[in-house]
């Protein structure tokens, strides 16, 4: 290869390199908020600027966003909606474009608003890329995104909490390996999410409690913990790890204990206390006589109120369970499984007793619009029961059928067919029971006419005299052969 074809190959390896570089560069976009914590109901104004790396000549990107808490209500250059718009334009050689989108908050909760895409150069192109999260609050709710008790399983929170206080360091020992987070919100109806993992390493761990109120407003807490690098010391130090209760578990972020004892707890009727083991420990649960369910106690971090729960020991879950006294009797609020088949004419609704959201039905008939039909357990067994919301009383409701589905394959019709039935008024059952019953006269006395038209037409085409008179004038000779009259004439 001589001198010419080397050069040429290297100049040519150095411009597809020039290219690759240059290809590599991205425009950047900025996207800002007119009102970065709307609340429910207000327009919000997002301004997008693209900054390209030279002269652009036009823009195709796509902007995404949470339909569930914001309505596209239009933009420049702009089309689209449910979560995604298309934004394409010219730019006639400006580095610098910006875009206007109009929103409408409609409901709690966060929204990230990111931009894809790309912008196109006289020569390259570069890609599109960025983001940023609005938060939509509902006036109608609590904003309250305190915490009212923060606590760690090793080391001293430093400083003292205050729910006001954002900011927290943990300092810990080389021989902590783990640091778990416990906090309980202001708001009962506040959640709490942690980021970060419980696993330390040598040196800082952050880990973040975030607060959302039912408005949708948040707050986080930092902690920074920080694990040393040298080795323990031989005697125990005031900061030394405290190691949690095993009677001590977290639900939705906030800290409960499980009662060892409820001689002092209000149980239902039909219930009585017996002994189990939880995390190795004895402790009281309440029982019912048919063993149906088992009720564990649990009081949440600062709190004197217990409330019962039951228990999966396979997930290690604690889920709350709702009693309704009434009349001296205890109403346990139960799950409608899937094998039950729902009757028509009612809807699957959210409701509140006593401050806890449970799921029920209404019925379509507005006249019924303040009653919800639930299941309930009590006194050994499970029936249905309509809750007036208005006057707070719980009545059994033999209105609102549950059909349990069978093991064997059974036709939906018939089944259709029954909860229909079951849902009409007396009087429309007695006009139906009488229009099955003239219905299956009708086709029995159609039967009878249809049996007697055939007797008769048989009848008519036999004539019994004519074939026996046939039947006498026939002779048979010495050799069985049938002789006719004539024949006999003749002898």
């Amino acid at each position: 290869m001589n001198f010419r074809k080397i050069l040429a190959l290297t100049v040519s390896v150095i411009v597809l390199l020039s290219c690759m570089v240059f290809n590599v560069s991205a425009a950047t976009a900025t996207i800002s908020f007119s009102n970065g914590a709307p609340k429910v109901g207000e327009a919000v104004t997002v301004t997008l600027t693209v900054q390209g790396t030279e002269a652009m000549y036009g823009t195709d990107f796509n902007v995404s966003y949470n339909p569930n808490v914001l309505r596209f209500d239009g933009g420049d250059s702009a089309n689209g909606g449910a979560g995604n718009i298309k934004v394409a334009s010219g730019v006639s050689g400006s580095t610098k474009q910006t875009y206007t989108l109009k929103f409408t908050a409609i409901a709690a909760g966060s929204s990230p608003v990111s931009a894809s895409g790309g912008a196109f150069y006289e020569v390259n192109d570069d890609t599109i890329s960025g983001s940023a999260t609005i938060n939509v609050s509902d006036v109608t709710k609590s904003d309250n995104a305190n915490l009212s008790a923060l606590r760690v399983s090793a080391g001293t929170i430093s400083p003292r909490f205050s729910q006001n206080v954002t900011e927290y360091t943990i300092n810990v020992k080389k021989s902590i390996t783990e640091c778990k987070v416990y906090g309980t919100t202001a708001d009962p109806n506040a959640t709490i999410s942690i980021t970060g993992s419980a696993t330390l390493k040598i040196g800082e761990n952050k880990r973040v409690l975030t607060v959302t109120a039912p408005s949708g407003a948040q707050k986080s807490y930092t902690l920074t913990i920080i694990r040393s690098s040298e080795d323990d010391p031989e005697e125990n130090s005031s900061s030394e790890a405290t190691v949690p209760s095993t009677l001590e578990t977290v639900i939705d972020g906030n800290s409960y204990v499980v009662l060892s004892d409820i001689a002092d707890v209000t149980i239902p009727k039909g219930f009585s206390p017996t002994k189990r083991l939880y995390n190795n420990e004895e402790i009281s649960v309440a029982t019912d006589e048919k063993g149906v369910y088992e009720l564990f106690y649990l009081k949440q971090s600062g709190s004197n109120e217990a409330y019962p729960y039951t228990y999966d020991e396979d997930k290690n879950a604690f889920t709350r369970v709702l009693i309704i006294n009434q009349l001296g009797n205890s109403y346990i609020v139960a799950e409608i499984t899937d094998d039950f088949i729902i009757p028509n004419g009612y809807t699957k609704k959210s409701f509140k007793i006593d401050d806890m959201k449970l799921d029920g039905y209404i019925s379509d008939n507005a006249d019924f619009e303040d009653m919800y039909y639930i299941y309930c357990y009590v006194g050994g067994d499970f029936a249905t029961y309509r809750y007036d919301a208005v006057e707070k009383v719980l009545q059994r409701s033999p209105e609102f059928k549950l059909v349990q589905k069978d093991s064997t394959e059974q036709t939906g019709s018939k089944i259709e067919i029954f909860n229909r039935f079951a849902m009409l008024s007396t009087n429309a059952k007695t006009i139906v029971v009488c229009l099955c019953v003239a219905f299956l006269g009708m086709i029995a006395l159609l039967v009878l006419i249809i049996i007697k038209l055939v007797k008769r037409n048989t009848f008519e085409d036999y004539d019994a005299d004519e074939d026996f008179d046939d039947f006498d004038t026939v002779t048979f000779d010495d050799d069985f052969k049938i002789e006719t009259d004539e024949d006999n004439t003749e002898e």
